[in-house]
């Protein structure tokens, strides 16, 4: 009987699959690298793969950014709303600190 020896380009595939405790270890330098560099989602898969041995999808770090609030579309459309905000309050006469 013989026996299954992978083939090198199987063996070369990085495993996909990650727990919440594995990424929760990833998440500050997934914030740092995304939100406080403004990085692109590419850049943040190569510098995770390269300096941490951490090769998620594009699409499963896409759902971490999202579940951690890190989009930064969506911080762009809070400070629209903030600025409508203080321009309404603005007009009323009232002082908004932020």
């Amino acid at each position: 009987m013989s026996s299954f020896v992978p083939s090198q380009h199987s063996r070369l595939i990085p495993a996909r699959s990650y727990s919440s405790e594995a990424w929760e270890q990833k998440r500050m330098i997934i914030s740092q690298l995304y939100r406080d560099e403004a990085r692109s989602l590419n850049n943040v898969l190569v510098v995770l793969a390269q300096e941490h041995d951490f090769r998620p999808t594009p699409a499963m770090l896409k759902k971490r950014i999202t579940k951690w609030s890190l989009d930064r579309k969506r911080k762009q459309l809070d400070m629209l709303v903030a600025l409508r905000l203080a321009s309404q309050r603005e007009a009323l006469g009232k002082e908004t600190i932020f």
